[in-house]
């Protein structure tokens, strides 16, 4: 139910907000570094990787970096960077049998925009709305949550749909090219679908 969506996105807010609140201070040089996956790439990973995706797709990405380039690209020099889980999708999500949820997997820490955690989870959360559904609306509890634990700045508010928008569009590329070096693993094939 839409009852029941509204609970799990405002408990998933919470999870991920807390870890991005956490790593607000931490720094580690290691963090930086180049990593397809960070949203600061976004845009060259996605001119890169489109000629991987298949040619029926390629005009709606093409639309997307369009609209990134004229509405987010002139927000990016006013958004916060720091270190970022960078990868909180449902995969690295566990949900105890009481409801409280926590994160995994650290591997891909980054330094980044502080507001990537909100974008990246925001990203995969479109998975779970049903389509007839508006998909800001239905996010609206993850991003009042993640704010409660790790207050967004204005900007970063902002650019935050732009940039979930991003990362399925480099999901979607990635996937694209990764099934193409490992055409056997159906793993990669995910993102694919969007």
């Amino acid at each position: 139910s839409r009852e029941a969506r509204d609970q799990l996105f405002a408990a998933v807010g919470k999870a991920v907000g807390k870890v991005s609140s956490s790593l607000l201070g931490f720094e580690h040089p290691e963090a930086h570094r180049e990593f397809p996956w960070d949203l600061c790439a976004c845009e060259a990973v996605i001119s890169l990787r489109l000629g991987d995706v298949s040619v029926d797709k390629q005009p709606l990405l093409d639309g997307f970096l369009a609209r990134y380039r004229a509405n987010i690209e002139p927000m990016l020099a006013r958004l916060r960077k720091s270190i970022a889980h960078n990868d909180p999708n449902d995969y690295n999500l566990v949900v105890s049998s009481d409801g409280d949820i926590g994160v995994l997997d650290f591997g891909d820490l980054l330094h980044t925009y502080t507001c990537a955690d909100a974008a990246i989870c925001m990203a995969y959360l479109f998975f779970h709305v049903p389509a007839e559904e508006p998909l800001l609306e239905s996010v609206l509890p993850f991003v009042r949550s993640f704010h409660a634990e790790c207050p967004l700045e204005e900007a970063e508010a902002e650019a935050l749909f732009g940039l979930a928008i991003m990362r399925v569009c480099t999901s979607v590329c990635m996937s694209a090219y990764q099934s193409k070096l490992e055409p056997d693993n159906e793993y990669l094939l995910i993102s694919a679908k969007p």
